[in-house]
């Protein structure tokens, strides 16, 4: 059966032999944009640059890839560090990104950030030539809609790892409908509340480290530091990072003495579904809230079958301890789901202390620099339960742990809705498709 017909001309000409090019589905799309102007008639675009890894945590600039990108946001904590003065290339304000290679597509727009951010080559800038006749938040929701995904998915080439350039990124068709104006607000009030969501998570951890006492470790040096043999046999662990000088907490509590520990369960690939009930893995984890990257679903029947044990409730938090070990997020859904084997679950006992709170300070720098010690294996990083048993959590006042936790969930709840408000913007253009 012949799905689509194309002449050998027309192959000559677009220089592009890979089927997915001519699928219908795209054909289709484009003859929908004729008479549409091109991302680049409106649009400057500027490709990112390699700089050398300097991560360093004390220097002021970021230097934004591929794997930063978290479903319309940047995650800025894991964030490589970068002198400020490189000559890179740097985004301002109302600036739109978008990733070019890896996972293309992803789309960020710069607004009211106060950071010095520099660009990756896996990334390319766009700055809108005239806001007055195309507004960016306007064509940020366009390119995140499936009319630009679409096309992006058409353009874009490679094998195992797929990329698109800036010319082919430069002919998108940009297509301005009817309801542009709502689109527009509806994408800038989003913005509104993504920045109230990095004012309060801010605040947050302003405040716990302001809270938290702690010696400082002096044993370290640009020289590095030296471990006794004695260690290594008792640990029975060669891995450096094990033995990585640490701060020391100076009133703190183990993590079992404030709740229960348990683990998450395998269902088998058999038993996963194209919609049902979320399984959820690491992938699905983050500080702020769970994303569908890869979801995985499952039935009613398997579900029933797991969920006395492996139900994540309100207030629960989901630690996540293979992959990527330490990450932290209170369970905050009216829905239900199944935790994977990769995930441990938190059920606090101890109801003086805030679950957000102790999420936070997971997530902090001293929480990922005590679990950083426990993380164990070369080619899957792991935790074990007993280490996590034995996470130090910092004792302060109970007013000051529900203040931290009610700035974290301020926090976490507007970035909530700054994504809700995002996807209905973007929902207004795929109504079009």
């Amino acid at each position: 059966m012949i799905i689509s017909r194309v002449q050998l001309l027309e192959l000559n000409k677009l220089k592009r032999l890979d089927p997915e090019f001519y699928n219908p589905k795209f054909l289709k799309l484009e003859e929908s944009l004729n008479g549409a102007f091109s991302l680049g008639d409106v649009a400057n675009l500027k490709l990112g640059t390699s700089l050398i890894n300097f991560n360093n945590k004390d220097c002021r600039a970021y230097y934004l890839r591929t794997g930063d990108f978290k479903e319309y946001r940047i995650d800025f904590s894991n964030v490589m560090r970068v002198p400020d003065d490189l000559l890179g290339v740097e985004v301002q304000d109302k600036d739109i990104i978008i990733t070019r290679k890896g996972q293309v597509g992803q789309v960020w727009l710069v607004d009211s950030s106060k950071k010095k951010i520099f660009i990756s080559s896996e990334i390319i800038r766009i700055r809108v030539k005239e806001p007055e006749v195309i507004s960016p938040y306007y064509l940020a929701a366009y390119l995140a809609s499936l009319l630009a995904q679409d096309q992006i998915k058409r353009l874009e080439s490679g094998m195992s790892i797929m990329s698109i350039s800036k010319s082919d990124l430069s002919d998108v068709k940009i297509k301005k409908l009817k309801n542009y104006e709502e689109i527009t607000k509806t994408y800038k009030n989003a913005e509104k509340y993504i920045s109230n969501f990095y004012e309060f998570n801010k605040k947050a951890d302003s405040l716990l480290q302001s809270s938290i006492e702690y010696r400082k470790n002096k044993n370290y040096s640009k020289q590095g530091f030296s471990i006794k043999i004695s260690q290594v046999k008792k640990n029975n662990n060669l891995d450096v990072f094990s033995y990585l000088p640490k701060n020391e907490l100076i009133n703190c509590i183990n993590l079992n003495k404030i709740a229960h520990i348990k683990s998450g369960a395998e269902v088998g690939v058999k038993s996963y579904q194209k919609s049902g009930i979320k399984f959820l893995r690491v992938g699905n984890i983050t500080k702020y809230g769970l994303i569908n990257k890869a979801q995985k679903y499952i039935g009613k029947e398997v579900y029933n079958k797991f969920k006395s044990r492996y139900k994540p409730n309100k207030g629960d938090i989901l630690l996540t301890k293979d992959g990527t070990p330490g990450i932290a997020l209170v369970y905050d859904y009216d829905e239900d789901s199944i935790i994977s084997g990769g995930i441990v679950r938190l059920i606090i006992q101890n109801k003086d202390y805030n679950p957000y709170y102790i999420a936070n300070y997971i997530n902090s720098f001293l929480g990922q620099e005590n679990i950083s010690s426990f993380i164990a294996g070369s080619n899957i990083r792991h935790l074990k339960i007993k280490d996590i048993e034995t996470l130090k959590i910092p004792v302060i006042t109970k007013d000051c742990r529900n203040k931290i936790g009610q700035l974290a969930q301020a926090a976490i709840n507007y970035k909530k809705q700054g994504v809700d408000i995002k996807n209905k913007a973007i929902s207004y253009i795929n109504e079009k498709y």
